[in-house]
């Protein structure tokens, strides 16, 4: 049901716009000397398929393999990329969005898909920063799910 204009709308917001910032950094006169870091915030939805999100979902599995070959390419210039993949986050807009327009028992079974429970902004936060740290400097290329074990129910 999705227009084609709202999938070269959120693949522009998705990917285009952090692919560019990405390119504009990794230039020569704009890179410090030891380096850097960039890391993408995919989603879960890259890596499984949930039901009404075929737009969003085909985005960030643009973003997840399109920012494998930008660290392959920038490895040279010791820029290391990689992304995070959460799932709903509960105190974001998106997520209270989403949860306003559902019954509360839809929102209890959304939330009890999630073994270790919902997730926070500080739980995707810490590993971001980490991977931006010089203790993540052997790391390339990866994605990390931060989903609190929805990737593996039963």
């Amino acid at each position: 049901m999705t227009s084609p204009e709202d999938f070269i709308s959120d693949y522009t917001i998705n990917v285009v716009a952090g692919f560019e910032l990405a390119r504009i950094i990794s230039m020569k006169k704009n890179l410090a000397e030891g380096g850097a870091s960039f890391v993408f915030i995919s989603s879960i939805s890259g890596h499984v398929g949930i039901t009404g999100t075929s737009s969003y979902a085909s985005t960030k599995g643009a973003l997840l393999s399109g920012a494998r070959a930008m660290a392959a390419e920038l490895m040279s210039k010791k820029i290391r990329v990689n992304t995070v993949s959460p799932s709903y986050i509960l105190d974001t807009g998106i997520t209270k969005n989403t949860f306003s327009g559902l019954s509360l028992e839809a929102q209890k079974k959304i939330m009890e898909s999630y073994p270790l429970g919902m997730g926070t902004v500080d739980d995707v936060a810490w590993p971001v920063l980490f991977l931006l740290s010089e203790k993540a400097r052997w790391i390339t290329g990866s994605d990390f799910c931060i989903d609190g074990g929805y990737r593996l129910r039963q």
